[in-house]
């Protein structure tokens, strides 16, 4: 008997064996009854069956070969346990269909590299599917948490204000909490940003005629309200006008120039330069002296939740700290047609370079 037919002819045995090691390893949250529990088998073995007993021509051995064949998932709270009961369910059956009385064919060796490549496909789909929940979990309870968290802050903010409008006497006090905050708000709104962005949908952006000079001069004086005592120098030349979403550029701008301030060189001036002196494109750079970010850092700057290596981050701390806004600030330029990159040496500083195309199409 060819073993998808023994899979069949002996499918209670098989779930018998399966659902009492299931439950053995199975965690309290996930345990359930075994009439559960043997209809997941049933499922599970209807498959292979299914996929062992079609043609096996060379599309179907690729489209196995990259994950694609096996609809069954296994779901639940823990990777463990997924794997270990494929891994039941896959010794139940050699066990069982070895100590049947049969005699021994050529076939034997395909069946059991048929039903392997089975079981193996279905691992990886129910790991993908683990991988797919967790990673909604985790995004879900973000932008609950930076939902309190801004509600929060904005309580902060609106009565540090507020103090500062009615105790004049404890400005410096005040200030420092309203700096504070103001520079936790940003973190929460990246990281909201982060959560909501889906790399293969892009950022939306609302393009309308924008001058670069004065809606740069307005954020750094903002930035300058909130750094007092720190120096940001603003260079421009050439056409500074164009599309883009203004939002959303207040986003980058604010992101590079407060990291410039806050990693550069207390004693030396932030440089933010404007050139618009190309007829298709505009240049912002932001340039800053202080400690090199180490090239390992450099090359994965923009990526979501990377922190660097520890001696990474005691010669530069934004290893740990800035790769959530870069990211974000990435996305947006990416919705622009633009580009941002970096470089960084002990010697010529750091150096953040954007490149937006003069006017960019809304994406919705």
């Amino acid at each position: 008997m060819q073993l998808p037919d023994f899979i069949v002819a002996n499918i209670e045995p098989i779930q018998a064996e399966w659902v009492a090691s299931a439950r053995t390893g199975r965690p309290p949250e996930r345990d359930t009854n075994t009439l559960e529990l043997e209809d997941e088998a049933a499922q599970i073995l209807a498959e292979i069956v299914e996929d062992m007993r079609r043609p096996q021509d060379g599309a179907r051995r690729f489209a196995r070969s990259q994950g694609r064949a096996m609809r069954c998932a296994r779901r639940g709270s823990e990777m463990d346990p997924i794997v270990s009961e494929y891994r039941a369910l896959r010794a139940v059956v050699m066990r069982l269909w070895s100590a049947s009385p049969r005699d021994v064919h050529t076939h034997d060796l395909e069946d059991v590299m048929r039903f392997n490549e089975a079981v193996d496909k279905a691992i990886a789909v129910s790991l993908a599917v683990f991988a797919a929940d967790a990673d909604r979990a985790r995004n879900l309870y973000l932008r609950v948490l930076g939902h309190d968290l801004r509600e929060a802050l904005e309580t902060i903010v609106n009565c540090a204000q507020h103090e500062l409008r009615i105790r004049p006497e404890s400005a410096r006090q005040t200030a420092l909490t309203l700096n504070s905050a103001m520079k936790m708000k940003a973190l929460v709104g990246d990281l909201l940003e982060a959560t909501l962005h889906r790399p293969d949908a892009g950022i939306s952006i609302e393009p309308s005629t924008v001058h670069l000079e004065r809606f740069a001069r307005d954020t750094l004086d903002e930035l300058n309200a909130l750094n007092p005592g720190r120096i940001v120098e603003l260079d421009v030349k050439g056409n500074l006008q164009g599309t883009w979403d203004a939002h959303r550029l207040h986003q980058v701008l604010s992101n590079v120039v407060f990291n410039a301030l806050k990693y550069g060189a207390p004693a030396t001036p932030v440089r933010v330069t404007l050139d618009g002196t190309d007829a298709d494109e505009v240049v912002l750079a932001v340039h800053n002296f202080g400690n090199a970010i180490p090239s390992e850092a450099l090359q994965k700057i923009f990526d979501p939740f990377v922190r660097g290596r520890a001696q990474d981050l005691a010669s530069h701390p934004s290893g740990a700290n800035i790769a959530l806004g870069l990211y974000v600030a990435r996305a947006i330029l990416t919705a622009h047609s633009g580009t941002i990159s970096a470089t960084s040496s002990a010697e010529d500083g750091t150096r953040f370079e954007i490149r937006l195309p003069r006017h960019s199409a809304a994406v919705v």
